[in-house]
């Protein structure tokens, strides 16, 4: 019974792929490499055992590195960014994920596009005031929104911005340091190149 129900999925699945692959497609694909500048803005707030509460918005410059794929309306990157504070506040901050784009054609050489993306976001810091240095590595998840404009057939600007949600907590010393969100405007340049 098994075996002939095997069977005819296996004979259907080969019936199906071999009408897919006799109908004329044009299936175009290209390889990325970006890089990536943005501006930043860390959500974060502190509390303690004496009920003290402060809220902290941090502006931070970043720089990043993404590879992937496109196909006519899918990108996907991995990437990873890293944070830069002038302010001396932390030691680091830094990001690993993955990103997917759904892309809208607008005009000819100008995609419009949404994108989902998650990962790991490592931070250390040190408080004013205490001798140890905090650490947090913690998954995050987000969206964003952006438009690109195509400079040659092998290249193209990304201009963006995204949400990426941390939810990540750092208890120590009877004090408790939670951030919330990071929000990032950022722009980039990604060179393109036909898949073997």
């Amino acid at each position: 019974m098994i075996k002939k129900y095997l069977k005819k999925v296996l004979l259907l699945t080969t019936l199906v792929t071999t009408s897919l692959y006799s109908t004329d497609y044009t299936f175009e694909s290209n390889s990325l490499v970006g890089i990536e500048a943005g501006f930043n803005r860390v959500s974060s707030e502190m509390t303690n055992t004496r009920n003290d509460y402060n809220s902290y918005k941090d502006n931070l410059g970043s720089l990043g590195l993404k590879i992937g794929g496109q196909t006519r309306n899918y990108r996907i990157y991995l990437g990873a960014r890293y944070f830069v504070d002038t302010n001396n506040k932390f030691d680091y901050i830094s990001t690993y994920g993955a990103e997917g784009q759904y892309i809208f054609n607008i005009f000819s050489g100008t995609d419009f596009f949404l994108g989902v993306e998650g990962g790991i976001v490592n931070i250390k810091f040190q408080v004013k005031g205490e001798n140890l240095s905090r650490t947090l590595s913690d998954p995050y998840f987000g969206g964003g929104v952006g438009i690109s404009f195509d400079i040659s057939d092998t290249s193209y600007f990304e201009l963006g911005t995204k949400l990426l949600n941390i939810d990540a907590v750092n208890n120590n010393n009877h004090t408790s340091y939670q951030f919330n969100n990071i929000i990032s405007t950022y722009m980039s340049i990604v060179i393109k190149y036909q898949m073997d």
